[in-house]
């Protein structure tokens, strides 16, 4: 916030992780913020209560891009006109990512490659000029992620009537307890609305029973406290029995990995590595 004060910075990119540490720092009051024009954020779902309270601080400047290393561009954009429609009261637009790129096309399929209808949750699959041909000298991964001139992103998504796509979770962090699936960023998302949650990461842990429990890692925000009891009482009153976690851990912060994200493998390696 300094280095945007002193040099005028008008661009800003920053993963989910950064702009919770902005707001939570009790410190964007203090600093003349106000040369920003845009704010660009990807690599991670942001919680739509987050982002809300983004904009009500920064102003409406942010534009979200997901895209991934296989398709290295953009495969959708959330514009500043979208997330200002959002605001006004279309909140549904806030959880999406945007629609497709100019120089992308986007679908989902199933796992046989056959295309679903709208609002149907499926693979992601994406085409574009710039997609991979193949990752270096492993034709088995390349044989599951390239079909045709397509991309299976490994997201699991669906897209409304307007075209606007909605991600649910990646493949592997998807969760089964019980013979349901559990999609972790949808449970996150409530989480985040908390007043003193700051960043939530929801896992699969093993249960004799259930085969997976349903486990957040919760970071809170300077200052704040709760309990246990009182983050599974708030998941009752919004997700459904099965999807409720079964377990929370607070944490003084979350691992990241190099580009920012939630590492979500070293949170469940402690828990699965001595797993029978």
């Amino acid at each position: 916030m300094r280095l945007i004060q002193d040099e005028k910075i008008t661009w800003l990119w920053a993963v989910p992780t950064m702009i919770y540490r902005m707001l939570d720092s009790g410190k964007v009051k203090d600093y003349d913020l106000s040369s920003l024009r845009t704010i660009v954020y990807g690599a991670a779902p942001i919680s739509p209560a987050r982002l809300r309270e983004a904009v009500e601080v920064f102003g409406n400047i942010f534009i979200q891009l997901y895209g991934q290393v296989e398709v290295p561009q953009l495969i959708t954009v959330l514009t500043k006109d979208d997330h200002a429609i959002g605001i006004a009261g279309k909140e549904k637009i806030l959880r999406s990512a945007g629609r497709a790129s100019l120089m992308a096309d986007v679908r989902i399929v199933d796992r046989e490659g056959r295309v679903l209808k709208q609002g149907e949750i499926g693979i992601i699959a994406a085409k574009t000029p710039y997609n991979m041909k193949g990752y270096w000298k492993n034709e088995e991964e390349t044989a599951k992620t390239v079909k045709g001139e397509w991309i299976l992103t490994g997201d699991v998504g669906y897209m409304d009537e307007e075209g606007y796509l909605y991600l649910v979770d990646r493949e592997k962090d998807m969760i089964v307890s019980g013979g349901y699936n559990v999609y972790s960023t949808k449970v996150e998302n409530v989480i985040s609305q908390h007043p003193a949650v700051s960043n939530v990461a929801v896992i699969a842990t093993p249960h004799p029973e259930w085969g997976e429990a349903v486990t957040a890692v919760i970071q809170l925000k300077p200052g704040m406290e709760v309990t246990e009891e009182e983050i599974i009482e708030f998941c009752r009153a919004k997700l459904a029995r099965y999807e409720v976690p079964k377990r929370v851990e607070f944490a003084d912060s979350l691992p990241l990995t190099p580009l920012g994200k939630v590492n979500k493998r070293e949170l469940r390696e402690k828990y699965w590595k001595s797993a029978e």
